[in-house]
Parts: C-alpha cells; sequence; structure tokens
C-alpha cells in the first residue's frame, strides 16, 4: 500500500472534525475509524443511520496504513435522500457490488452519487413516489456485470407527484465482453413523466455487441418527457444491433421534446430491415432537435420515425454523418426539416414522404482525425464554419470536448475546429541550450507568433521525479522559425528529460497580456500588479492560467520575473501577485501571458486544500482520471472567501500515478517541490485542453474493433 504524509494529515484532521461533530451532523465519513459511532460498521449501516438529506463521504480505510484506494463488497441500497462521494483523493471503489436506489416517497428525495468507481455491477434507480427528485449520477466509472440489462437504469414509479427527474454526467462506462443486448444509461417509464439529462459522458461498448449507449423507452401509457443528450462520446461494437441513441416513446396524448446535441457515435449499427442507428428516434407525438452530431463508420446514421403518421417536428442540422453502409439520414413517416449537414461516403438517404436535402447540404471528404476521434485535421476541412448558428439549442456554450462551441459561424460536427491547443513538451539534448528549452514542430505544427500566449506548467516526467523548483517562463527563441522557448527564470540549466505542459489560448480561450506600469500597482499592495480586461473585469468566477513572457514583442531583450505568482480577486479585478512578497515596482516593464477559460467551462476548475496542510492534491475530472498523456496547467490562485488572501510561494508541479491496482484508476496530482508542503487553503487553478485529452482518451485501433478500426 502507498504511505501518503498527506493522508496522515486528512486523516488526523478528520480525527478532529468527528470529535466535534454533534450526533445530528449532516455529512458523515464512512468509515468511522476513531469511534463506535453509526458509520462505524459497514456502509449499508452508515447509509440506514443517516437521515434524509444527510451526506456521507468515503474516505480511508486504514488509519495505519492509510493510502488512495477504499474497497467496498457486496450492494447497497438507497431509500431516502443521499449523497455518496469519496473524500478529496480517495478511490472509492465497489468491487463486486451494485447499487441500488429507491427514492423515498412523501418528501424530497434528491439522491446524488458521484466520484464512485464499479468495477462488476450497476446502478439501478427506481422513483419510488418522492414529492419531488432528481437522481443525480455524476463523475462514475464503471465496468458493467453483462447479467445486467442496463450499467445504469432508471425507472418511475406509478405515484402522482412531481415531476422526476434523472441526470447522468461526466461519468465514464464500459461496457464488458459478453454483454450482447445489454445497454449503457437506461429510462423507462411506466405511467410517469419525467426529464433525463446524459451529458459529458464517455461509454466503451466496443466489446458488446448490439448493445445501446442510451436508451429511453416509454409505453403507451407513458407520460411525456424530455430527454437532452449532450457532449456524449459513445464507441460502439459495429454490429447491426449497435446503437447511439434510442428514444421511443408510444403515447400520442403525451408530447415529448428530444433534444441530441453535440455528441460522438462512432461504429454503430443498422440495417435495411431494423430501426437501429446511431441516433434512433420513434414517437407518437414529439418535438426533436437533432443538432451537431459526429456520426463515423456504422450503417445508419440517423433515423426518425412518425409512428401512424402523428406529429413529429423538429430540425435535423450541423450533423456530420460519415462512412454509413446503408443509410445517412432515413425518416420514415415524416419529412425532417434538415440542413447544413454534412454526408460522405453513405449508401443513401430515405427523406420521408416529399421530403428532400435541405439547403447547406455538403457531400466532400471532412478531413477528420480519425473514427475514434472525429475532429476536423486543419482549418480547410469543409466542416469548419459550414454549419448554421441559429440551430443550436439555447445556452449551447461548449462541443462535444468541452471546448467553446461558437467562434464565429459554427462548424458542423460535434467538435469545433481550434487552434487552441495543449502540448507536452519534453526537453532533449536536441531543444534545450543553457536555461531553456525550444518548441518545435513536434510541438505546434504550424507558426506560431510573437502575438501568442503561451502559458507553461511544469510536469514530472515519472512519479516521484522532481521536476525542480525554478519559476518559469516563456519568450520567444526565434524570429525567423517563429519558435518558442520554456526558461528557468533563475537561469538555471534545463536537464534533458524535463517535461513541460505548454497551452496555446486562440478560439476557446481568451488570450491576454499584462504589462506591469506603476498605474496598475494599486497603492499599499506593492507586490501586486492590477490585471484590467474585460474577460476578467468583475468576474470572480473566471479560471485564468498565468506565465511570466520575457519579451513580448520579440525583442531581444526582456525581463525576468523569478517570483512565485498567484492570481487574487479584489473588489471587482484579479491582480497579480508575488508571493515572496517582492515588489512590483522593480518590476515595472515586466509581462504575463494569462489564458482565460470561458465562463462555465466544464475544462477548468479550483483545485483547493481545506483546513490542513498537504504536499499533494488530487485533481478529479474526467478528462484526467486514467489519462496519462493530458497536459493539464496550473497556476496558483487565492480562493474566493479567503479573508487570509493566503500566501503560496511552494514551487509545484502536475504529476500522473498509476492505479495501485487492478480496480482502481489513475490519478492526476498537484505535488510541492520542496521540502515544507502547501499551506491549507492554498489552491490552483487547472484548464485542461479537451481536444488534447480526448485525442489521448480515443480508442485506438483495436482487431476487435470493427468498422474501420481493425
Amino acid at each position: 500500500m502507498i504511505r501518503s504524509h498527506a493522508f496522515r494529515i486528512r486523516l488526523a484532521a478528520l480525527t478532529l472534525a468527528l470529535a466535534a461533530l454533534p450526533v445530528s451532523a449532516a455529512t458523515w465519513i464512512w468509515p468511522d475509524l476513531v469511534s463506535a459511532g453509526p458509520c462505524a460498521g459497514t456502509l449499508q449501516a452508515c447509509i440506514n443511520n443517516a437521515a434524509n438529506g444527510d451526506t456521507i463521504l468515503i474516505g480511508s480505510d486504514s488509519f495505519v496504513f492509510p493510502d488512495r484506494y477504499t474497497g467496498i463488497s457486496g450492494n447497497i441500497a438507497i431509500g431516502k435522500s443521499l449523497t455518496v462521494a469519496p473524500m478529496e483523493g480517495i478511490d472509492a471503489v465497489f468491487e463486486d457490488g451494485s447499487i441500488v436506489v429507491v427514492t423515498p416517497p412523501g418528501v424530497v428525495g434528491d439522491v446524488t452519487l458521484r466520484g464512485l468507481i464499479l468495477r462488476s455491477g450497476q446502478i439501478n434507480v427506481v422513483e419510488g413516489g418522492s414529492t419531488s427528485a432528481t437522481v443525480t449520477i455524476d463523475q462514475i466509472r464503471m465496468d458493467s456485470d453483462p447479467n445486467f440489462q442496463c450499467a445504469i437504469d432508471f425507472k418511475t414509479g406509478n405515484a402522482t407527484v412531481a415531476v422526476p427527474r434523472f441526470v447522468v454526467s461526466n461519468s465514464h462506462l464500459v461496457l464488458s465482453a459478453g454483454s450482447s443486448g445489454r445497454d449503457g444509461i437506461c429510462a423507462f417509464s411506466f405511467a410517469r413523466r419525467y426529464d433525463i439529462d446524459v451529458f459529458g459522458n464517455r461509454l466503451d461498448a466496443r466489446r458488446a455487441s448490439n448493445a445501446k449507449a442510451v436508451a429511453v423507452t416509454g409505453g403507451t401509457g407513458a407520460g411525456p418527457f424530455n430527454v437532452r443528450v449532450q457532449r456524449n462520446h459513445a464507441w460502439l461494437s459495429g454490429a447491426i444491433g449497435a446503437g447511439g441513441v434510442l428514444v421511443s416513446h408510444n403515447n400520442p396524448a403525451a408530447s415529448s421534446t428530444i433534444d441530441v446535441t453535440n455528441n460522438v457515435f462512432s461504429g454503430a449499427g443498422g440495417s435495411l430491415g431494423s430501426n437501429t442507428a446511431a441516433i434512433e428516434l420513434g414517437l407518437r407525438n414529439g418535438q426533436v432537435h437533432i443538432i451537431n452530431n459526429s456520426i463515423v463508420d456504422g450503417g445508419v446514421g440517423v433515423h426518425v420515425a412518425a409512428f401512424d403518421g402523428d406529429p413529429v417536428t423538429g430540425r435535423v442540422a450541423n450533423n456530420l454523418i460519415v462512412g454509413q453502409a446503408v443509410r445517412g439520414l432515413r425518416f420514415l413517416g415524416v419529412a425532417m426539416p434538415n440542413d447544413h449537414n454534412l454526408l460522405f461516403d453513405f449508401a443513401a438517404n430515405e427523406l420521408g414522404p416529399g421530403g428532400t436535402l435541405g439547403p447547406g447540404t455538403v457531400f466532400t471528404d471532412p478531413l477528420i482525425e480519425s473514427p475514434g476521434y472525429p475532429r476536423p485535421m486543419t482549418s480547410t476541412s469543409p466542416a469548419v464554419d459550414a454549419g448554421d448558428n441559429t440551430a443550436l439549442p439555447a445556452f449551447t456554450l461548449f462541443d462535444a470536448d468541452g471546448e467553446k462551441r461558437q467562434q464565429g459561424v459554427v462548424d458542423i460536427g460535434a467538435i469545433e475546429f481550434s487552434y487552441d491547443g495543449s502540448r507536452i513538451h519534453d526537453a532533449s539534448a536536441a531543444n534545450t541550450f543553457g536555461n531553456a528549452t525550444a518548441l518545435d514542430a513536434d510541438d505546434y505544427p504550424f507558426p506560431l507568433f510573437a502575438t501568442d500566449r503561451l502559458v507553461v506548467s511544469p510536469l514530472r516526467a515519472a512519479a516521484g521525479v522532481s521536476s525542480g523548483s525554478a519559476n518559469l517562463g516563456v519568450y520567444q527563441s526565434d524570429t525567423f522559425a517563429r519558435r518558442w522557448a520554456v526558461f528557468n527564470q533563475d537561469l538555471s540549466a534545463v536537464p534533458a528529460g524535463r517535461r513541460y505542459a505548454v497551452l496555446l489560448p486562440w478560439d476557446s480561450r481568451t488570450a491576454v497580456l499584462h504589462t506591469v506600469s506603476a498605474g496598475n500597482i494599486p497603492g499599499a499592495a506593492t507586490a501586486e500588479t492590477e490585471i484590467d480586461h474585460v474577460s476578467l473585469n468583475s468576474q470572480s468566477a473566471a479560471i485564468a492560467v498565468v506565465t511570466p513572457n520575457w519579451n513580448p514583442a520579440n525583442t531581444p531583450s526582456g525581463n525576468y520575473h523569478d517570483h512565485p505568482i498567484t492570481l487574487v480577486y479584489r473588489g471587482n479585478r484579479w491582480r497579480i501577485r508575488n508571493d515572496d512578497a517582492a515588489s512590483m515596482n522593480s518590476a515595472i516593464g515586466a509581462s504575463f501571458n494569462l489564458a482565460v477559460a470561458p465562463l462555465f467551462s466544464p475544462n477548468a476548475f479550483m483545485a483547493e486544500l481545506g483546513g490542513t496542510g498537504a504536499n499533494e492534491i488530487a485533481l478529479s475530472h474526467p478528462l484526467l482520471d486514467d489519462n496519462p498523456c493530458a497536459a493539464p496547467v496550473a497556476s496558483r490562485r487565492v480562493k474566493i472567501g479567503d479573508a487570509s488572501l493566503t500566501l503560496n510561494n511552494t514551487p509545484f508541479a502536475l504529476e500522473y500515478r498509476a492505479p495501485i491496482n487492478a480496480d482502481d484508476i489513475g490519478r492526476w496530482y498537484i505535488v510541492k517541490e520542496d521540502a515544507l508542503g502547501f499551506s491549507p487553503n492554498n489552491a490552483f487553478n487547472v484548464i485542461v485542453d479537451g481536444a488534447q485529452a480526448n485525442r489521448c482518451l480515443a480508442p485506438k485501433p483495436d482487431a476487435l474493433f470493427a468498422n474501420g478500426f481493425e
């Protein structure tokens, strides 16, 4: 087991916190290693002892040899309003069991399962008559048991109550071999209406023939439902019965709204004799929006059927449909309005009675990177800037990668092309000279300019291998080749083998240059310089990463800034602060690059410590978990509400650690690079490049994957 000083600190703090908790506390820690309280026994006993509305945090299972892995055996049942999640830095793994949730009758029944790992089981949710119920399944990692029909299964009861809502988000599901006909995320209504949101998930069903990624069905007595399926990636087996999204509703008296937007489906099936497709909708009465999806290497792209001629309306637009052996578009009983779709390498279309292809339809090769990751390779792709912005549903801010959706005219397909990008740069004898290491064509295959605003973070080349403690900067090192370099501010040599994450903000993030002047050093706070930029002003929730820029004007000389820097929000402005207390008056003329994430970006977040110091901060994010080739960047910050404006002059790096065992997952951490570690309340901004991370996670060539993936 891995022994960690940080976990000992966490457990010591937990001991003090538990001792101070009253019996009626709404938050419980399981397992309770310090007292004979309600959570000292099994997890099921802890759940039974909790009250409606409580939270259970799963912590370390050993006080003597704590590590990040806590294994849980057997099934658990939840029959009350409850939140179950791991503590920071803990991998809570259900090794051989399932979770059954029945929302309680007669009370508010919200249930949240977050950050759990299931290695051979199912999550089964039954809405049992709650006065109001939102069941949220978030950031779950799951290998499904092939004995279950659905990995995550939601059913409504028959009681007449408020409209329940079911959310599955940011999760990673793998359907096991032998799961033929078994589905990923399912919802079924007996006689009720409900809302379902499925977004930001990854589902790998390459070894589960005839599986559906998402299946939402309602019989003849089902009430109306609203279904939103957005920003998911699904890889199917290529078998005839394999589908991406199935929605079937057979009650003409109950109108439903279906929104399928910004999804990637690879390897779906379909045939002339079946209704199966990457997107399969069969309705008696509904409003349909199928917008900006990428559908590659399958049988049928989009299938919409109006049962018995009942009214089905809506729009099919901005979809990229490539490599469909049977049909690109298939409309039965209805001529769906369609426009601005790209159809390439497909057998034929069926467009319904009197149907025609709408304006803006494109038939040329979209030049995508791969079937597993169908992003346009270059700006010359015919999918780029070829969509129609009016097709996007309201509040569609991000694409399938979690990157900015509208960067002008929207692209066709689920993934917006952008010059934004993060790269991992490895220092070598060929690209390193003195205190600098130069980027090259392997890092960015297109020219970089003096006006670019690169930011950088140190990465450990391997777990436990220090990245050094030097403060970093960037500069343009070669005007002719337009090369940029990363350098050590203290002039110490960069050893070969050092590794860095470099992010170029362009379309999806805002690039900002800030230069220190006498006018932006505020009053007595001489260690700070105030930023004035529209992307940051009055935006306390903004997430940005900052790096000193030695020569922003591409001059032969520049300004060093050998100080640990932190972002702090005061009044309605962000500031850059020297956390060694050095005055900015001596840094007049020094410049800083900032990359500012879009507000509400799913790929930008704050990682923080609580009231106890530590040597590391665990990062939990769906694009970082189990992704060793990701390239996150980070900056120190003061978290909002920290009245002490806590200093953080600890040198740091980002480090990936492999799973502890076969049931665990790999994790990224922010780690200290000195002997002291981080102080209580220290915090960091983290930005993940969705395109780079998803490219890493996309399936690689696999003999078991049909339709172009062999």
